[in-house]
């Protein structure tokens, strides 16, 4: 975030992070839960689908606070001269029409914070990239 980071700026960033991390631990224990419940003998279908529904919901809250934290990271490093801004390469080109290169990087970078931001976990970067893409597309 180079030396331009304001102490606010510094304690939102944790507090981000903080409330990214709570709501991934959250996320967790809710697939644990899920998990217990569906090796239940017999299942029970209803406990199994309220199990689901909060899985899903703390996942949703989850990423919500994942997109926060990494939304001020890319501001953060755009303020800082890290990385080039959204609405402009440099040369004043809007990125949709900049050199393919400039954009790749943007979204490569974003994807590995997400990557990194979610615990390295295997198999998302497919994912990882196309939610890249998103929220670049949404800052235009």
């Amino acid at each position: 975030m180079g030396n331009t980071t304001t102490t606010d700026e510094k304690v939102l960033l944790e507090r981000l992070r903080a409330d990214c991390d709570v709501a991934f631990h959250n996320w967790a224990a809710q697939v644990r839960v899920l998990q217990s419940v569906r090796s239940g003998d017999p299942p029970d279908k209803g406990a199994i689908e309220q199990a689901r529904r909060w899985a899903d919901g703390a996942a949703a809250l989850y990423r919500a606070k994942r997109n926060l934290f990494v939304e001020f990271l890319m501001r953060s490093q755009e303020a800082a001269g890290d990385v080039p801004a959204p609405s402009a390469n440099g040369n004043g080109a809007d990125p949709a029409t900049a050199v393919p290169k400039d954009r790749t990087r943007q979204v490569e970078k974003l994807a590995r914070q997400i990557w990194e931001e979610s615990g390295r976990p295997s198999g998302t970067a497919e994912n990882d990239w196309f939610q890249a893409e998103s929220i670049l597309k949404t800052r235009r």
